[in-house]
């Protein structure tokens, strides 16, 4: 009886799920340490360039009109060495949804008309 040729393994919604879940995951610890050092409940991170294989690195942005040039340093202490953002930018006012959560979306938008 012959072997039927290997198949690829097929994605499925649990595979994209979990996937996804563990990129917030570490999305949102980047965030916690983020917000614990800076004093603004304000800040998204977002994962930036957008490469092949996933983010090239991570960029906060954190609504807060003081920059904090110690920011990196205290985040640094926290974080291991691949998880600590790129940049950081501070914003007056970061754009936010129709039901006033912060927009990632537009976020995202905006460092791609930049690049």
């Amino acid at each position: 009886m012959p072997r039927k040729p290997r198949q690829p393994p097929q994605r499925t919604k649990w595979h994209v799920y979990y996937k996804l879940a563990a990129k917030l995951e570490w999305v949102g610890e980047i965030e916690a340490v983020v917000r614990k050092h800076c004093g603004s409940d304000a800040v998204v991170a977002v994962g930036w360039p957008s490469t092949a294989s996933g983010y090239g690195g991570v960029e906060v942005f954190i609504e807060s009109q003081v920059e904090n040039h110690h920011l990196r340093d205290a985040v640094r202490s926290d974080l291991p060495e691949y998880m600590v953002p790129r940049r950081f930018h501070f914003r007056d006012k970061l754009p936010r949804n129709p039901n006033g959560k912060l927009d990632r979306t537009a976020i995202s938008k905006s460092l791609d008309e930049k690049a």
